[in-house]
C-alpha cells in the first residue's frame, strides 16, 4: 500500500490506492515483517512437505484487536510481534483497511468483517465497543451457548462473510467471548492462463514428485526479479491493485531452509521488470484449519514460554482458530 492516488487518466477502473499518514505507513511495513515471521513459525510447526495457508492480514487484524483489551504485558508482546507499539497508528491503520481495501478495484472483490459474540452474562465495556466498533467495524452479538442453535448460528455468520467456503470452523466449544474475523477475496488475473495449454506435469517438493494440473503462459512477458537463491514473479489481478507473487527457490535450496532463511527485505526488495519467459504454476485447491492456533501465536512470541499452554489473557483462557481456503486457477484466484 502507499499513501499515493493514481495520477493517471481516468478510467472506468482506476486504480486508487489507500492513503496512510507516516505513522501509519511505519505500521504497513512492520506487518510486511509480521507476514514473513508468521510463515515462518507455521512451516517450522507443520513440518516438512505440508501444505500451508494462513490469512496474515486477518491474524493481524486479530492481533491489533487483542492489544486494545490485553492487559499492560501481553500488550507489549503483541506490539513487539506486530513491529509497532503505536496503538493509535494501529487502530487508525486497520480503520484505513477495513474501510477502503474492498474499493480498490472494481472487478476484484475483497470483503473483511469482524464480530464479538458473547454470552449474556458477559457486559462488554463501554470503551471496548466504542473502539471495535470505530475502528474494527466490528458487530456485537449476544448468544446463549446452551442454545443448539448457537454454533448455526456462528457458523452461518462465517459463512456469509466468506461466500460459503467456510462453512464449519466453529466447532462448538463453550467461550464467554469470541472474536471472530473474516475474509473473502475474488481477484481474475489481469492477463489469464489459456485453459488449452493446461495440462498434466510432473511438480517436485523436495524428493517428491506430484503430477499436478500445470498452467502455462508460453514466450509471454511476465515481471520477474532475482533475489537471493530464488526467481520471482508477480502477476496482477484487476487493475492491479492486488498482485501475487510467486517465488521459485534455486534447485539446490531445501524449501524449509530457505524459508527458514527468508526475510521481508528478501521480498520488498526485489526489482520487478518485463522479461520474456515461459511461465508454469500449478493449478490448486487448498482448505487448512488450525485448531489451536493459540499454540501458533505463542511461537511468535504473544505469550511467555510459560504462559503458552494457558494463553491467559487477564483471567480469561484464550482459544484460537484459524481456517483457511484458496483456490488457484487460470481465471484467477479465490480465498477466504
Amino acid at each position: 500500500m502507499t499513501a499515493c492516488s493514481s495520477d493517471e487518466p481516468g478510467t472506468d477502473n482506476d486504480r486508487t490506492d489507500v492513503g496512510l499518514n507516516a505513522a501509519e505507513l511505519v505500521v504497513s511495513e512492520d506487518m510486511g515483517e509480521f507476514n514473513t515471521e508468521l510463515l515462518k513459525v507455521l512451516v517450522a510447526r507443520e513440518g516438512e512437505y505440508d501444505n500451508i495457508i494462513v490469512s496474515p492480514l486477518s491474524s493481524a487484524i486479530f492481533l491489533s484487536m487483542l492489544a486494545n483489551i490485553s492487559p499492560e504485558e501481553t500488550q507489549e508482546r503483541i506490539f513487539k510481534v506486530l513491529g509497532s507499539s503505536d496503538l493509535d497508528a494501529l487502530n487508525s491503520f486497520n480503520a484505513k483497511m477495513l474501510a477502503n481495501l474492498g474499493k480498490l478495484d472494481r472487478t476484484t472483490t475483497l470483503n473483511l468483517a469482524n464480530s464479538i459474540w458473547h454470552a449474556p452474562m458477559v457486559t462488554l465495556e463501554t470503551d471496548t465497543k466504542e473502539t471495535f466498533s470505530k475502528y474494527f467495524a466490528t458487530d456485537f452479538f449476544s448468544c446463549d451457548l446452551s442454545d443448539s442453535e448457537t454454533k448455526n448460528r456462528i457458523n452461518d455468520w462465517i459463512k456469509s462473510k466468506t461466500n460459503n467456503l467456510i462453512t464449519e470452523a466453529y466447532n462448538g466449544d463453550p467461550f464467554e467471548v469470541l472474536l471472530l474475523n473474516a475474509l473473502y477475496f475474488n481477484g481474475k488475473w489481469k492477463d489469464k492462463f489459456d485453459k488449452s495449454y493446461t495440462e498434466k506435469e510432473k511438480f517436485h517438493v523436495g524428493e517428491k514428485i506430484y503430477m499436478v494440473d500445470m498452467m502455462k503462459r508460453l514466450n509471454v512477458n511476465e515481471e520477474l526479479a532475482k533475489g537471493n537463491n530464488f526467481t520471482a514473479c508477480r502477476r496482477e489481478f484487476g487493475n492491479g491493485a492486488y498482485t501475487c507473487t510467486f517465488i521459485l527457490p534455486a534447485e539446490d535450496c531445501e524449501i524449509n531452509d530457505f524459508i527458514a532463511g527468508l526475510t521481508y527485505d528478501d521480498i520488498s526488495g526485489l526489482k520487478f521488470s518485463s522479461e520474456e519467459c515461459d511461465l508454469f504454476v500449478p493449478k490448486f485447491e487448498i482448505r487448512k484449519h488450525i485448531e489451536k492456533y493459540e499454540d501458533v501465536l505463542a511461537d511468535l512470541g504473544v505469550f511467555a514460554k510459560d504462559d503458552s499452554p494457558k494463553a491467559i489473557i487477564g483471567d480469561k483462557k484464550l482459544k484460537a482458530f484459524h481456517e483457511s481456503y484458496i483456490k488457484l486457477d487460470e481465471d484467477g484466484a479465490e480465498v477466504a
